[in-house]
């Protein structure tokens, strides 16, 4: 619990100045549902992962899609941003609980070595705000 809040106030510390409250908090939801998958994947063999036990944890993390993109979007407008490497074409290649939590683990390194300095420095939104973007 003290992981994740310090990744969550280290990462909120810097959006709040480009990020909309609602980015903001949909951020928050995704820092913690990382690091709650990423417990689970350290604390598990990974060879011993139970496909169902597996698919009910990760369907927490499914169940924050919405935040997900709300996240994103918010982070698209912003000078600089960056693409994702998360889409249906990764998903469909991940065959089996090894290789779902190989994926994750890696990403996750990626994710804990952001320098938020950098990803959040006082970035103007481009001519695009995320209210005008198209949902969906």
């Amino acid at each position: 619990m003290e992981r994740y809040r310090a990744i969550q106030e280290r990462m909120l510390q810097r959006s709040r100045t480009c990020f909309t409250a609602a980015e903001t908090q949909d951020l928050r939801c995704i820092v913690r549902l990382a690091v709650e998958f990423d417990d689970y994947l350290r604390h598990e063999e990974l060879d011993a992962l139970d496909p169902d036990e597996l698919e009910y944890v990760a369907g927490s993390v499914f169940a924050g899609i919405n935040c997900f993109t709300g996240a994103a979007r918010g982070y698209s407008v912003l000078a600089g941003a960056v693409g994702t490497a998360i889409g249906w074409p990764m998903v469909g290649a991940l065959t089996s609980p090894r290789a779902l939590a190989e994926k994750y683990l890696a990403m996750y390194q990626e994710f804990e070595a952001l320098d938020v300095n950098t990803q959040f420095e006082d970035k103007p939104r481009s001519r695009w705000s995320s209210s005008t973007l198209p949902r969906g």
